[in-house]
């Protein structure tokens, strides 16, 4: 993963480049990350930070990564991927609700009042999971009081220019230049 930070010191520089690898690597995303740049100017005020990832594996159905058995009062889920395990659960915590979601251990699962049918049709989107997590990431890297932005998003890249004041419309052309640049490499 190549990060490049353009900013008028070196000192904070090198602090965003350490805060960003160590939020990254505390989210479990660096190997989906092929390039971040960072653009600081701080007199603007003007932060823009743009990511460009490595192509995640395609959706799975959650039967195609476990073994599904319907039993009395639920379904039970055993993972055949311990890999699919954190964002399994997280899902059927956004679907069913965590009161109705047990984990037994770490590769097995108790979904309450469903049926096997309802749990082997719910797909884990990897490219999903991940934008949130880069945006998760992005949020925690943004200095506090930058609350105007200006999102713009690809297939392979994701740049976000954001300000405290107003974005004046050079800031969001250098936020889409920055896009571009990081589409085109």
């Amino acid at each position: 993963m190549e990060i490049i930070v353009e900013g008028p010191e070196s000192f904070a520089n090198d602090s965003y480049r350490q805060l960003l690898e160590r939020t990254l690597v505390d989210m479990g995303i660096t190997t989906s990350i092929d390039k971040v740049k960072l653009i600081i100017r701080p007199a603007e005020p003007l932060f823009i930070v743009s990511i460009r990832t490595r192509k995640a594996g395609g959706s799975r159905l959650v039967s195609e990564i476990s073994t599904i058995e319907e039993k009395e009062g639920g379904t039970f889920i055993s993972i055949n991927d311990e890999n699919y395990a954190p964002r399994l659960i997280s899902l059927l915590w956004r679907t069913f609700g965590r009161e109705r979601v047990e984990q037994i251990t770490r590769l097995e699962i108790l979904a309450k009042g469903t049926t096997a049918k309802e749990i082997e049709t719910l797909r884990l989107d990897p490219e999903e999971e991940l934008k949130k997590k880069l945006l998760d990431a992005v949020w925690r890297l943004l200095p506090e009081g930058f609350k105007v932005r200006h999102e713009v998003a690809s297939e392979t890249a994701m740049t976000i220019t954001a300000t405290e004041r107003t974005l004046t419309p050079e800031q969001i052309a250098l936020g889409m230049a920055t896009q571009k640049e990081m589409e085109a490499d």
